[in-house]
């Protein structure tokens, strides 16, 4: 027992010391020490040099260090960022997972990977380093730029989507025959438990840190490390990822005053032990495997690059950035994330593919090049701008980033989409929930009708008496609602108008949301085939709802608009629904 122990504690100082280097190493040729912890761990390792082989205490510590690591990824979750550009980046992730995992999916498949291992490679190179980007902009003078605070947005709502990819292979088990529906009935249920508990913790801790001492440092630690462990414990007990109730432990410290004084120390103790993280993971990366897949690595590595910075430069310049500031964002985010490798290590068993070489080597990779183009971004823009004239009047790009920009403003705080579901979202609700109660107490009363009388209700025509009854009742609140959704779908349609003109008259209206309903139905139809076609998972085929639901609130407006038109009290009708422009 003895001897098991020393054994480990020399291994732990030996991670300690080649920990040390690594972190030295970037630090002297300005890469971030995340390539340094991953380089020194495969040189080290069992795979290579063997001076430290994977025991249990090493991979006890490596799952303490990626807890924390999403606990410290939990405190720089950052509501302010997500409420100031909360839709504009909603958009630059939808477009970048999009083009990223489509793309690399279908390169996968070119290749001969199978499904399975295509639709994993396209997760994992969907996601972008949050620790690499903290690296390089904290503390630098890319901080305090806006388009760094819209990119810091970004990683934010990737990284709750890779919680979330990362709660599904966690509830798949290795078992690959369990349907997706099977798995996201698990995983929604298991989440939902989670975010209740999540909740009442969240209650409590705020009223217990009234009770603590300001002073007293220690005690709101070892609080905040209590909560990170008890949710960690409420994950694990329904069969989730423990990284998952860290996450939320994390934003929780970070939304509660009192633990703004640890903060900083919270943060260094984290990245201590997500340093270990880096260091185990680099210590199961096979070299022989990156050798013998080279070809594999170096495609994949500047394919997920370009796919990178092209996603996110086109995006965000149609959200109204300047060419220059949109390819400095691109930038920022060409490199591999350390969720990848999260998520890579849970495809152990799921899949025979060696997805953690390949994930370090793209994060090595990616952090060098990025750590070389980004202090040239100047240069960089000036060829780049200047070639595809990116800020040229002349350039039908920028009308159509204008454009985006501001249909995008009438769904942010503020917009006239907003405000009025902001309006009536009570009133919304409320119907609903009525119109739920009414189906629940239909269900209750036929059942105890039967069980008590042992009759059928009484029918009239295809309805029972009570179906009847229940209709009659519904008329109200359904009525509610059709009128939220007509006043919703009018300013949703009037999102999309073109211009001060397109309001001369309702017409111009009409004729518009008749072109939006077309371009929406086209863009809808296709979807189904196009998912078969290309081979991708049947729950793609969803996708087409999306864009029928939109070209169905055009429709419905480009009816109300037909019903205004028509109406003998026009004019009267029009100052009523809030137009402004003339007819």
């Amino acid at each position: 027992m003895d001897v098991v122990l020393t054994a480990d504690l020399l291994d732990f100082w030996i991670i300690i010391f080649f920990s040390f280097l690594g972190v030295a190493l970037s630090a002297k040729l300005k890469l971030p020490s995340v390539i340094g912890l991953l380089f020194f761990g495969a040189l080290i390792g069992p795979n290579f040099l063997g001076i430290v082989t994977e025991t249990d205490f090493i991979s006890i510590i490596s799952e303490i260090g990626v807890i924390l690591l999403l606990f410290y990824i939990g405190i720089h979750f950052n509501l302010d960022k997500i409420s100031r550009f909360g839709l504009r980046a909603t958009f630059v992730v939808l477009v970048k997972f999009a083009i990223l995992f489509l793309l690399t999916y279908l390169a996968a498949l070119f290749l001969g990977f199978s499904m399975l291992d295509a639709i994993i490679m396209g997760v994992i190179l969907s996601f972008s380093s949050t620790a690499i980007f903290a690296r390089i902009v904290a503390g630098s003078k890319h901080e305090e730029r806006s388009e760094s605070n819209f990119m810091s947005a970004v990683l934010i709502l990737e990284d709750i989507t890779a919680v979330f990819a990362l709660t599904l292979l966690s509830q798949m088990h290795g078992d690959v025959t369990l349907s997706v529906g099977q798995v996201m009935v698990s995983v929604l249920f298991s989440l939902l438990i989670l975010f209740c508990s999540y909740l009442i913790l969240r209650w409590l801790v705020i009223r217990l840190s009234k009770w603590l001492d300001e002073k007293n440092l220690e005690a709101q630690l070892f609080s905040a490390l209590s909560l990170c462990a008890l949710l960690a414990l409420v994950a694990m007990a329904f069969e989730l990822s423990p990284s998952i109730g860290a996450f939320l432990a994390g934003s929780t410290v970070a939304a509660i005053p009192i633990f703004k004084k640890i903060e900083s120390t919270l943060k260094q103790m984290t990245l201590l032990f997500a340093a270990f993280f880096f260091f185990s993971m680099g210590m199961l990366v096979n070299p022989e495997f990156i050798l013998g897949a080279i070809g594999i690595v170096v495609f994949f590595a500047l394919f997920n690059m370009l796919l990178k910075f092209f996603s996110i430069s086109f995006s965000t310049y149609m959200t109204g950035f300047s060419g220059s500031a949109s390819l400095f964002a691109g930038l920022l985010m060409i490199t591999s994330s350390e969720f990848g490798l999260i998520i890579a290590s849970q495809t152990v068993g799921i899949t025979s593919f060696d997805f953690v070489s390949l994930s370090t080597a793209l994060i090595v990779i990616s952090g060098i090049i990025a750590s070389l183009l980004i202090p040239r971004e100047k240069g960089i823009g000036l060829v780049l701008g200047s070639k595809f004239r990116l800020d040229s009047k002349r350039n039908p790009f920028r009308h159509l980033s204008v454009y985006m920009s501001h249909v995008i403003h009438h769904f942010e705080p503020g917009g006239p989409f907003y405000e009025t579901f902001r309006k009536h979202a009570k009133t919304l609700l409320l119907n609903l929930l009525v119109l739920f109660l009414i189906d629940s107490l239909l269900v209750i009363i036929r059942s105890q009708f039967a069980l008590y009388f042992g009759l059928a209700p009484y029918m009239v025509g295809p309805l029972d008496i009570f179906e009847i009854f229940a209709i009659l009742i519904s008329l109200y609140p359904i009525y509610n609602i059709l009128k939220v959704i007509t006043a919703l779908a009018g300013k949703f349609a009037h999102a999309f108008h073109f211009g001060p003109a397109a309001h001369a008259n309702i017409r111009s209206k009409m004729i518009e949301n008749f072109f939006f309903f077309a371009i929406f139905l086209l863009i809808a139809l296709p979807i189904p085939f196009a998912v078969s076609m290309l081979n991708l998972p049947g729950i793609f085929q969803e996708a087409f709802l999306i864009p029928l639901f939109i070209a169905f609130l055009f429709l419905w407006d480009l009816a109300r608009l037909a019903t205004q038109l028509l109406a003998p009290h026009e004019d009267k009708y029009y100052k009523i629904k809030g137009y402004k422009g003339k007819r």
